[in-house]
């Protein structure tokens, strides 16, 4: 293509980004569709909280998890201290 010429606007349009539905641009002026709309996004929005609830949940109980399990491989070293345990390391 010649530096002067011009794309084609229908294969413009083609390449355009979709959009998304909710789009503010596409928003009714209807009071009773904007109500049904904002119960919606209500509705989507508590499902996201419930499912970030969740996810924190269980990562916090690996996390307690995994503390445990360092805490107890501390307590089951064989009273070694720290620099018994990293001149064995050391040594290996």
């Amino acid at each position: 293509m010649s530096r002067n010429a011009q794309p084609d606007p229908s294969s413009a349009q083609s390449r355009a980004e979709p959009t998304d539905e909710r789009d503010t641009d596409h928003t009714p002026t209807d009071p009773a569709a904007l109500r049904a709309q904002v119960a919606l996004l209500e509705r989507d929005l508590e499902a996201r909280e419930s499912q970030v609830n969740a996810m924190r949940e269980r990562y916090e109980t690996a996390l307690a998890a995994r503390d445990r399990d360092e805490d107890r491989e501390l307590r089951t070293d064989g009273g070694r201290t720290l620099v018994d345990r990293l001149r064995h390391a050391l040594s290996l």
